[in-house]
Formats: C-alpha cells, sequence, structure tokens
C-alpha cells in the first residue's frame, strides 16, 4: 500500500488532471462553444503522468538535496520501481489513440520523446529546458483544436492562449530553477539563476509574467473579446499575479521561490477559465 501511495504521488495527478483540463478551453475555443475532448484530455493526463514519472528518475540526485521525501530520494519506491509507473502510463495512454486523428498520434510520440529528452539531458542546457516546457504546455491548444474545423477569429484566439500559455509556464520554471538551485548546483546543472544569479533571475520571470499581462489586455481590444473574459482575467489572473510578485520582492529571491511557485499553481484554474470564457462568448 505504501509503495501504492508513493506512485501516485510520483505522477502528481492533480497536476496531471489540471493539464488534462486546460485542453477544455482548447477545444472550446476552436468548437467555438462548450466541448469536452475526453480523448485528447485522456493523452494528456497520462503523458504528463509519464512525465513527472521520468523526470523524477534523472532528477534523483538532485531531488536528495531539493526533495527528499519524494517518493524515489525517500526510498519508498526503487528507480526501477519508478520505470514501470513510468512506461505504464505511457502505454496505457496509446488507449487514447485507438480511432483517432492520425496527427494525435504523432503528438503522442513527439511529446513522450520530448519529455525524455528533458528529462535526461535538455532540463540541464540553461534556459533551453524552460522553454522547452512552455512549449510544450502551449502545444495543448494546437492538439485541442485538432477534434474542430478551426477558422477566422478562433485561430487568432488560439494564438492568443497558446502565448500566454508559454509565457506563464516559462515564468514559473524560471521561478521553479530559483527554487531547486541548491540541488542543481550540486549536480552541476546549468540554470538561469546558477548562471545569472537568482535575483536576476527573479527578475527576469517578473519580466515575462509583466508581458503576459500586457499581452492578456492586447488581445482583448485587439481580438474584440468579452468583458467576462475581460473581469476573468483581471481578477482572477492578473490581480494576483501582481499580488505574488509584490510580495515575492520583498523575500529573498531563493526565500520566497517556494510559495511564490505554489501561488502561481494556483492561478492556473482561473486562468483557464478566463481563456473559456474567451472562446464561448
Amino acid at each position: 500500500m505504501k509503495k501504492l501511495i508513493a506512485a501516485i504521488k510520483l505522477i502528481r495527478p492533480v497536476n496531471g488532471l489540471v493539464a488534462a483540463l486546460s485542453v477544455v478551453p482548447a477545444a472550446s475555443i476552436a468548437c467555438g462553444e462548450l466541448t469536452f475532448p475526453w480523448r485528447e484530455s485522456g493523452l494528456i493526463f497520462f503523458l504528463v503522468s509519464f512525465g513527472y514519472a521520468i523526470n523524477d528518475i534523472f532528477d534523483l540526485r538532485a531531488d536528495l538535496i531539493n526533495r527528499p521525501k519524494r517518493a524515489i530520494p525517500s526510498g519508498v519506491l526503487s528507480v526501477k520501481n519508478a520505470w514501470v509507473v513510468a512506461v505504464f502510463f505511457l502505454i496505457a495512454g496509446k488507449v487514447f489513440l485507438f480511432g483517432a486523428n492520425p496527427i494525435c498520434a504523432l503528438y503522442y510520440l513527439s511529446v513522450a520523446s520530448a519529455l525524455y529528452l528533458y528529462a535526461a539531458a535538455i532540463s540541464s542546457w540553461l534556459i533551453v529546458g524552460n522553454v522547452l516546457v512552455a512549449v510544450l504546455c502551449a502545444s495543448v491548444f494546437y492538439l485541442g483544436a485538432l477534434g474542430c474545423e478551426v477558422e477566422g477569429k478562433a485561430v487568432e484566439l488560439l494564438i492568443l492562449s497558446a502565448i500566454l500559455t508559454f509565457l506563464y509556464h516559462l515564468g514559473r520554471e524560471i521561478v521553479k530553477d530559483i527554487e531547486d538551485m541548491s540541488g542543481d548546483k550540486a549536480i552541476k546543472r546549468s540554470t538561469v539563476p546558477l548562471k545569472w544569479g537568482p535575483n536576476r533571475a527573479r527578475v527576469a520571470a517578473i519580466a515575462l509574467f509583466g508581458v503576459l499581462i500586457a499581452t492578456s489586455y492586447s488581445g482583448y481590444w485587439v481580438l474584440e473579446l468579452s468583458r467576462s473574459y475581460l473581469v476573468a482575467i483581471s481578477v482572477g489572473v492578473n490581480l494576483p499575479l501582481a499580488l505574488i510578485f509584490i510580495i515575492y520582492m520583498r523575500k529573498g529571491a531563493e526565500e520566497g521561490a517556494g510559495q511564490t511557485s505554489m501561488a502561481l499553481k494556483v492561478i492556473m484554474l482561473p486562468a483557464l477559465m478566463a481563456l473559456l470564457l474567451a472562446g464561448v462568448n
């Protein structure tokens, strides 16, 4: 039972569920109405589960310092156990490919390969790893659009959503790297805060979120989006973002990184809701 619980924690099911839900606004924007793409959501959940498991396998040395209570560094799961979990979710996810658009299969293979390469090597390539994670997260809006014939304003809104998602995840990845500096330094990983220093890395993250806020309002005006989107993005996303970083600036860059990263994660759901409102109104 202890190993089963550890295996569940290894795949971060809550994070996987949120990732799966992110396909809903993507599909709804593409189709012009509220849509739940169960197939694409299932693919994303299993891909994300595989990604977390494989990342923890390759991150073991760093996690012994950064996150010793996780399933593998704590000793509850062996690396072999973790490989079994990772391969299981990778194979199980293929169930959702039966009867799917062939492009879905190509997407699944490409993202799974990218997640493996990220965990095995690319995560140590300075900002390249951060950019890859952000691109993969933004690509959900491409996957979600596969079920509908997209045209006109929907194309522009999907592009806007992908850009906002990219900026969000790139900024948060930098904050997470600040949080993980101790372990990353021990294994000689090249990350933005280790290369530029934590304070400059924090400024870079704040700048990215500043661009995100500006882009969210530019999109509202240029695409003439609904007022419900404006209210949701302002109250649910942009105002909390401003407060999060005001609080973060009052703390040390390393000291406040963990709380900031967690707070940013909470904003994902209202952000998805804002994009959903933009797509169905």
